[in-house]
């Protein structure tokens, strides 16, 4: 028999290793571990659903990835475009252009009159 921890040859009744200290299981326990294993590989799945040590699947996780990255690039394009037409150039800019087409209507939108009651 030899010990788990460091290797090291034990004799069949020691309950420690003489080389490292550690506990030494009994024989019969040892020959019963082994036996289960192959049972335990053998009943999972092979399916990409399978959970990792980390808790999500390899395609979950691709999944959540993807969804990140669509929402970080329309955050992106939210405030991009937000701020490129209500910027005081963009309406300085659609207010030349309006002028000089002569769109009175579209002139008349872009000023804030404030109503009398």
């Amino acid at each position: 028999m030899f010990c788990p921890n460091c290797g090291s040859e034990v004799k069949d009744d020691d309950l420690f290793c003489g080389e490292c200290g550690a506990k030494i299981e009994r024989t019969e326990v040892q020959e019963e571990a082994p036996e289960s294993e192959p049972a335990k590989k053998e009943a999972a799945p092979q399916s990409g659903s399978v959970r990792t040590a980390a808790g999500f699947s390899d395609k979950a996780k691709k999944i959540i990835i993807a969804e990140i990255a669509v929402l970080v690039v329309l955050i992106a394009a939210f405030f991009y475009l937000g701020n490129k037409k209500s910027s005081p150039e963009s309406a300085a800019n659609q207010f030349v252009k309006d002028y000089n087409s002569q769109r009175w209507s579209k002139i008349y939108n872009l000023y804030n009159f404030e109503e009398d009651t």
